[in-house]
């Protein structure tokens, strides 16, 4: 197979360091979806864009998150790949919307294992997102910043409402 021309790579790279700078902490593999690129094309240019220390990459368990370098705190980058995980991001809106919300509440209303929720808490409270506090055997959640919350929220909506749009039209498009 031809080797891409010089303008392809270079669009290419435009490309994926704009969808980076518009969807902080987006992974490789939503870059594949975005971008229409092959895996392996997309994996080239983020080692590349690495290299030349245009984008730092976040490693959060198993998913590696991209952004641009020098435009977050390592802080906020670690509060936006975890606020990118659905679950984490629903139970942070019910304790922000519902100030000392019990844990019972809070499993109701998300309808995850009990365990899954205790670890999602455990790590907001161990990265100082949340406060825990036991009363009369219930344990109750306080976000501890709302408007730290609400910043990184805001740098991350719209790309998240895309990316449902883009899956819903894809699914609607594939019947």
């Amino acid at each position: 197979m031809p080797k891409a021309a010089d303008g392809d790579s270079s669009n290419r790279l435009t490309s994926i360091l704009s969808l980076i700078r518009t969807d902080p902490g987006v992974t490789a593999a939503e870059i594949v979806r975005s971008t229409n690129l092959a895996r392996g094309v997309v994996r080239h240019h983020l080692r590349t864009l690495v290299e030349s220390e245009q984008i730092v990459i976040l490693q959060n368990g198993r998913q590696q998150h991209h952004f641009i370098a020098g435009r977050l705190t390592s802080d906020d980058r670690s509060n936006l790949a975890l606020l990118r995980q659905g679950t984490v991001r629903r139970a942070l809106l019910l304790m922000a919307l519902e100030p000392g919300i019990d844990f019972t509440t809070l499993h109701e209303k998300l309808n995850v294992a009990a365990s899954t929720l205790s670890e999602i808490c455990t790590r907001l409270t161990r990265l100082g997102l949340i406060t825990r506090e036991n009363r009369d055997r219930r344990t109750t959640f306080h976000v501890c910043d709302p408007k730290m919350l609400h910043r990184l929220l805001t740098r991350i909506e719209s790309s998240l409402l895309d990316r449902l749009v883009d899956r819903f039209l894809a699914t609607w498009q594939s019947k």
